[in-house]
């Protein structure tokens, strides 16, 4: 932990008995050591070893062929620092501060912190001199501003980006806009894009960027078949695909997309004004810290690696429920290094990588305990065989070129799964209506018991008959869980809490409200609990709010206050405090955010298939928007994607956050409505009086920007009057950063203010805004909401002023309702507050 109040610079306080005590004196430097050995050695590094360039000329020299093998970036070894990684006596604690305003600082972790890659790519290289063969992985081939490959230039690839992506255009249409667009090119001697849809498929299809194939294996029964004629689906094949997850893991790392979302070392973070630990990002979380800890116990040699968690997830979905059952079960993929914005924002971070197979059977056979157990062993044997490739890098780290150019040595494990509690059930290997995470009894769930641990469950299933495991423990005997497979994999301390089943779904729909449909829609959920929980705030007690855990960061005062509130809440409630310090705020492993990857991955490709063998139309679809997401961020990162000067034209007014409509496009769309032309008449319109004189204060201040007298006590004579013709509107465009669905962790959001007196024949429409009033405040606290009932501009002195009249809402109180966690507001201009 960091404090510069004192001396200006960090030093560690509140820091364990092991902490680092002794500071490095030179200049700019913030390394800590525990002992003085650790300084020496930091401030005398001993022999470093030669340089690349020097070891591959001196092959060069020997052997004429070495001239072939490529050479490493020349910044490769930038970073490489001379001490030895692997003497865990190196224990300079690297702290700095993040955010804005340096709110917060992290502590890193020594271990697997990503800075001893050069080393082994030294090692690598001293192993070509001695083999002769195998050379470093080759250098980031660099892209020329007009290399646009597969595509002939900027145009034919947002042509198929946009029809693809985009508009999602059938290959008819497809078809039938080529060929007018074809035939408006003869005149003119023009050329087209592409002849028709399979020119363009075919396009689509050579690119190499986002390339990971898709393979699949089939499982069958084995097993003894129990006298009689044998069941259907024991003689049935079942067929699983998907993808290489170290391919897409790679694809996540290389991508320009998230080069400054990533965190590659575990570290905990803290509040500079209290010293509070805060949980955000998965690798703030104790996980990781614990884990890298256990990975360098068992093997010291991987010091300096960066660690990759590997975060699963995967729930059944229903595409089609009126003419038929037709299922999918679709396995994605992330990693903890990525931001919990990232993740929520639904960006490419969540990979679809796999379908599993779904086997059915006769009424009959569906209940018998065989074909129970044979779904059970599938379900997890698929997984073992999707994620084979993982087992190898999750011992000895493997090297892989990042986005930002380097090579690092990664090493995985299994972290997290994301899933609701019929799928954790399936996953633990447990009885239904039995604990996810404790030894508890099923009918008696409060009482204090031990954690689940494979180690336990492994010891009893080898001492306990399978009768007294599901009776006595809820556990099902006979199935190895697909974690058994791989290193340093629990599935027990893998599950993480479910905000969206065990709060949204769970505590508000089951519990609170009584609705008579099964789905239910995220539109759904937040339009309930937007107008619900404030109706019945006071009606009910209060500890039904569960919202805490819901928050970006959790803080150890947030932590408190979940403890207080789970009190009466049954399910999981003794272990959110535990998994929120392990795996961060749970919002970044909530199934929400699968469920919303359905949509993208599985829903909309099942809508633009023929209905015919659909799975195998679904895998190019995805396969195919992969290769375009995935080649669009290269071209992007490139600086090759920039807009053109019509679109930059176009979107100008939009963009610069200026009003959108004018007079001629309000008289299309809204015929009712008729606007004023001047103040006066604008102020009955209103009834809003006052209006002129408000208006002549606001000519006031922006005359005297530096006046320190409030312009409401200067007397209405001596302000600037204006009585001429004004342009009213009926919507105004504000830009903003708010990370969201629609523009990306990056991106910048639009949203339309409207100020209509009829809205689609259907009423008046006047939106309420929020107004940033203090910008060195976070929050509500520098916020103010106001009412908006007009847009207009006018020219005064050959300057334009745009303007809106809106009224004023005041803050009940100086901080947020105790019950809802929600700020209070009233109607300050029924005090004439304007």
């Amino acid at each position: 932990m960091l404090s510069t109040r004192e001396s200006g610079r960090p030093q560690p306080m509140q820091q364990p008995e092991s902490a680092p005590q002794l500071p490095c004196d030179q200049p700019g430097c913030n390394c800590w050591f525990r002992n003085l050995s650790g300084l020496t050695k930091h401030n005398h590094p001993p022999q470093c070893f030669p340089n690349h360039a020097e070891v591959l000329g001196s092959l060069e020299e020997e052997d004429p062929v070495a001239d072939r093998m490529p050479l490493l970036p020349e910044h490769t070894f930038d970073s490489y620092q001379a001490e030895d990684p692997l003497n865990l006596e190196h224990e300079a604690m690297r702290a700095e501060y993040v955010g804005l305003s340096s709110r917060l600082y992290h502590n890193y972790h020594t271990g697997l912190n990503g800075e001893s890659i050069n080393l082994h790519l030294l090692q690598l290289i001293y192993f070509i001199t001695a083999q002769r063969y195998n050379a470093p992985p080759p250098p980031h081939a660099e892209k020329t501003p007009d290399d646009w490959t597969p595509y002939h230039n900027q145009l034919e690839f947002k042509l198929a980006d946009f029809l693809f992506t985009h508009a999602k255009m059938p290959a008819r249409r497809v078809d039938t806009l080529l060929d007018i667009w074809a035939a408006s090119l003869i005149g003119l001697g023009g050329q087209p894009l592409s002849t028709n849809h399979t020119d363009l498929y075919c396009i689509i299809d050579s690119t190499r960027t986002g390339d990971v194939k898709w393979d699949n294996f089939t499982i069958q029964y084995t097993g003894e078949e129990q006298g009689g004629e044998p069941a259907p689906w024991m003689s049935n094949t079942y067929e699983v695909w998907y993808q290489d997850p170290c391919e897409v893991i790679h694809g996540i790392l290389v991508s320009s997309e998230f080069t400054d979302s990533l965190d590659f070392v575990p570290y905990w973070e803290y509040n500079t004004s209290n010293d509070q630990r805060c949980w955000q990002d998965f690798m703030s979380g104790d996980w990781a810290w614990e884990q890298a800890d256990r990975i360098l116990s068992d093997d010291p040699t991987v010091a300096g690696a960066t660690l990759v968690p590997i975060i699963l997830g995967s729930d059944k979905i229903n595409v089609l429920v009126a003419t038929g059952q037709t299922n999918y079960y679709p396995l994605y993929l992330s990693i903890g290094n990525v931001c919990n914005t990232l993740h929520r924002v639904h960006q490419n971070a969540i990979v679809l990588i796999g379908f599993l197979a779904m086997p059915k059977t006769t009424r009959e056979c569906a209940s018998t305990q065989a074909f129970r157990k044979f779904k059970r062993q599938l379900f997890h044997s698929s997984l073992t065989q999707i994620l084979y490739s993982l087992h190898h890098p999750m011992k000895e780290p493997e090297t892989i070129l990042f986005s930002d150019n380097y090579y690092w040595h990664v090493i995985y494990a299994l972290t997290a799964y994301i899933a609701d509690y019929k799928e954790q059930v399936l996953l633990l290997c447990i009885v239904c209506n039995w604990c996810l995470k404790c030894l508890g009894h099923c009918n008696n769930l409060d009482e204090d018991t031990l954690q689940h641990s494979h180690e336990h469950c492994d010891m009893i299933i080898e001492e306990l008959e399978f009768c007294q495991l599901w009776d006595s423990y809820g556990i099902v005997g006979d199935i190895v869980p697909f974690t058994n497979n791989f290193p340093h994999a629990d599935i027990h301390a893998m599950l993480s809490p479910d905000i969206l089943h065990q709060l949204i779904k769970g505590r508000v729909k089951d519990h609170l409200v009584d609705w008579h449909f099964k789905q239910w829609t995220g539109d759904d959920s937040k339009g309930l609990m937007k107008v619900y929980i404030a109706a019945i705030e006071g009606h009910v007690p209060k500890d039904v709010f569960c919202y805490l855990v819901w928050q970006n960061v959790i803080t150890e005062q947030t932590l408190t206050e979940i403890d207080d509130a789970l009190r009466h809440f049954h399910l999981y409630r003794k272990h959110y405090h535990y998994l929120i310090c392990q795996f961060g705020a749970p919002n970044g492993l909530c199934s929400s955010i699968t469920e919303s990857k359905h949509i993208k991955a599985v829903k909309h490709p099942y809508q633009y298939t023929n209905h015919f063998q659909v799975l195998g139309q679904i895998l190019l679809i995805n396969q195919r928007l992969d290769k375009l997401t995935a080649v669009h961020a290269d071209f992007k990162s490139h600086g090759m994607l920039n807009r053109s000067y019509l679109s930059v034209l176009a979107s100008y007014k939009e963009d610069s956050g200026e009003v959108v409509d004018d007079q001629m496009a309000i008289d299309a769309h809204v015929s009712l409505c008729t606007h004023a032309r001047n103040v006066g008449a604008l102020a009955t319109e209103l009834r809003v009086p006052d209006l002129p004189n408000l208006l002549r204060h606001s000519l006031q201040s922006q005359f005297c920007p530096n006046d320190s007298h409030n312009p409401e006590d200067i007397p209405y004579h001596e302000c600037p009057v204006y009585e001429g013709r004004i342009h009213v509107y009926n919507s105004a465009c504000s830009t903003f950063f708010a990370p969201s669905n629609l523009s990306g962790i990056h991106g910048m959001c639009h949203e339309y203010i409207r100020s209509c007196p009829m809205w689609r024949n259907a009423g008046p429409h006047f939106d309420c805004v929020f107004i940033v009033t203090d910008p060195q405040v976070e929050g509500m606290s520098g916020l103010d909401v106001a009412h908006v009932l007009c847009f207009f501009s006018f020219k005064y002195q050959g300057i334009l002023y745009s303007c809106a009249v809106i009224h004023w809402f005041d803050h009940v109180g100086d901080g947020p309702d105790p019950a809802t966690g929600m700020w209070v507001v009233r109607p300050g201009y029924l005090r004439c507050n304007i």
